[in-house]
């Protein structure tokens, strides 16, 4: 059980919030609904962006996933 969300969203930008239910934690769910996020507003014109506290090392873990691997390469589909 995971969520992402417009934490912050504007004509020009849009950040990325998530929230992952405690016992769903550690399974990688963060990253593949931020990659999903990311896949609907990819093709738009904007900046999208993942922010955290320095001291969430869990949301620095989830960033590091998204960024070795997107929804955007994962599927050629996600670009049509």
């Amino acid at each position: 059980m995971s969520l992402a969300h417009c934490a912050r969203l504007t004509a020009e930008a849009a950040e990325v919030g998530v929230q992952t239910a405690g016992s769903h934690r550690g399974r990688g769910l963060a990253a593949v609904v931020v990659r999903v996020w990311t896949a609907l507003f990819a093709p738009g014109e904007r900046m999208l962006f993942y922010s955290a506290f320095e001291t969430n090392e869990s949301s620095h873990r989830v960033a590091a996933n998204v960024r070795r691997r997107t929804a955007w390469d994962a599927d050629p589909a996600v670009r049509a």
